[in-house]
């Protein structure tokens, strides 16, 4: 059997116009395709997209929700200042949830004292003493700089030494390069006490920061 160019399809002599057409609306075709395609995917895209968010917006509102109910795990902040200048310097430490105590150290004498409120009184009815000479001693120097800032420490509870607040005290002397660690005596629910309540500072322990002195 013999085909001929006629069966196939093929264009005779002269008809090179019929081939550029079909061609074109070959191509045509295929542009239009591509288009259909990228405008699915684009959608896919957009679903997805309102997908994310829509998980996000759940998520959200069920955080604000257990925030609102109180059943979202708090986190207390506690905020603290410490200021110095020459031969003076103050502090503040948080004793409990409900109060703190502001402590002003004197670089003349070395005492170091503190108050805390009563706040269902709403007077200073907690004052702590101690003199910090005993424990830095600055033979070598005439004029000693201290300096105090306060800490958290959730130290273990002693019975026999008695209970200490979450927070402590560091007192540096700048010039014979020591350091020393005071807990504060405090028992739960004292800032409702109605008594007046006066205690020293417990020291704790001292660290030797630097090993050349500063002489002046």
């Amino acid at each position: 059997m013999v085909l001929k160019s006629a069966d196939l399809g093929w264009p005779r002599f002269g008809q090179r116009g019929t081939i550029r057409a079909e061609m074109a609306v070959g191509c045509g075709r295929g542009r239009s395709s591509a288009g259909e395609w990228s405008t699915m995917m684009n959608s896919k895209a957009a679903m997805n997209s309102k997908a994310a968010w829509l998980v996000l917006g759940v998520v959200a509102g069920l955080v604000v929700g257990l925030n609102a109910a109180g059943l979202w795990p708090q986190v207390p902040l506690h905020a603290v200042a410490t200021h110095g200048q020459d031969n003076f310097a103050i502090c503040t430490a948080p004793m409990d949830g409900d109060v703190e105590a502001v402590f002003v150290l004197d670089d003349v004498t070395g005492d170091l004292k503190a108050v805390a409120l009563n706040v269902q009184m709403r007077r200073f009815n907690t004052l702590f003493e101690y003199n910090v000479l005993q424990d830095l001693p600055a033979a070598n120097t005439k004029n000693p700089h201290y300096r105090i800032v306060s800490g958290v420490a959730n130290i273990r509870q002693n019975v026999t030494a008695g209970p200490l607040a979450h927070s402590v005290i560091y007192v540096a002397e700048v010039t014979s390069g020591q350091l020393v660690v005071y807990g504060v005596p405090w028992v739960a629910n004292r800032a409702n006490a109605p008594n007046q309540v006066r205690s020293p500072l417990v020291l704790l322990d001292r660290w030797q920061f630097r090993t050349t002195p500063v002489r002046n």
